[in-house]
């Protein structure tokens, strides 16, 4: 019947976009696991410039006690900063451990050297996002849901409409899938089991036809307001990042001065060592926002359907290049 032709088509393309769906996420989840390791590397090569610094201002800070010319609970509070940095190190160690174990699980191995990830989102994409979100292919799985609910329900209603059968005795000339309904001569005759069951059927295919239509509403509803959200944050991840690469300039300006202030005593190795820090800290932040930026913009891409295919190209492109 053409309502159980309509519900393959709408099988098929349940199943089609379930296959788009789990490409797009195995395309982020390997994009989320190349930004975190990267990310990783990034934070390491800082911290370890810094606890570099610090041992050789902290070894400065010995001698001068050993000297006499400045207070030990100098050179103690230098000490226990430095361990603080070295236990930080440690913890990221930990993180690039797990997070390089992921990382090999798509990519198959490790780089000598990981290339620094860059958007693929980009101002045509984002409008795109924008005007189709309820194109996105879990949306447009959804609907079809909705659909094949609908062809269920109208093939179970169908499965209850009359056949006939010959009462004379005879054997009946008609075909007995034939939906006619004879007034006379005639009796009624369901197609499929009795009429009990036949029921139930179609009240259950009437309640999964409801179920679908709330699903859909609600994704419809939830969508609109997570893409909403997702760009609100996304805003928010570019102005942070431009808010800490200024404070970014300000700290490396400050270090300068600092540092050509040492040798005449008006900054101390102390308060250098605490300056380092907070230029280190601003630093590490801004990477932390760009990983979160990153994340973001490949799990929109994702949603929409289009992250996939963009990695593809991306490929074709780059395997063209090397030939």
């Amino acid at each position: 019947s053409a309502a159980r032709i309509d519900l393959a088509q709408a099988n098929a393309f349940i199943a089609e976009m379930d296959a788009e769906i789990v490409a797009n996420n195995i395309a982020k989840d390997a994009a989320v696991a190349w930004v975190s390791l990267n990310t990783l590397d990034s934070r390491t090569r800082l911290l370890q410039k810094l606890i570099t610094k610090s041992s050789e201002m902290t070894t400065q800070l010995k001698t001068l006690v050993a000297s006499g010319m400045i207070d030990k609970s100098a050179s103690a509070s230098a000490e226990i900063a430095l361990r603080a940095l070295v236990l930080e190190q440690m913890s990221l160690d930990a993180e690039i451990s797990a997070t390089s174990a992921n990382f090999i699980k798509y990519f198959g191995n490790l780089p000598k050297h990981l290339n620094t990830p860059t958007s693929l989102l980009t101002s045509t994409d984002l409008q795109k996002i924008q005007k189709d979100w309820s194109k996105s292919p879990v949306m447009l799985q959804t609907a079809a849901k909705v659909l094949a609910a609908k062809q269920m329900l109208i093939a179970s209603q169908g499965s209850q409409k009359p056949s006939v059968d010959f009462k004379a005795g005879a054997i009946s000339p008609m075909d007995r899938a034939e939906r006619t309904n004879y007034a006379v001569g005639l009796e009624l005759n369901w197609i499929i089991g009795d009429g009990g069951r036949r029921k139930a059927h179609t009240a259950v295919q009437a309640a999964n036809l409801k179920a679908a239509e709330h699903t859909l509403a609600a994704a419809k509803l939830a969508g609109k307001n997570i893409l909403d959200t997702t760009l609100s944050q996304r805003t928010a991840f570019i102005d942070s990042l431009e808010i800490l690469a200024s404070q970014e300039i300000t700290t490396q300006n400050e270090l300068e001065i600092m540092w050509s202030q040492l040798p005449t005593g008006q900054t101390s190795v102390r308060q250098l060592i605490e300056a380092e820090e907070k230029a280190y800290r601003t630093a590490d932040r801004k990477i932390l926002v760009g990983r979160e930026l990153l994340t973001l913009e490949f799990k929109l891409l994702a949603q929409s359907g289009i992250l996939a295919t963009k990695l593809a190209l991306d490929e074709n492109k780059k395997n063209k290049a090397e030939k």
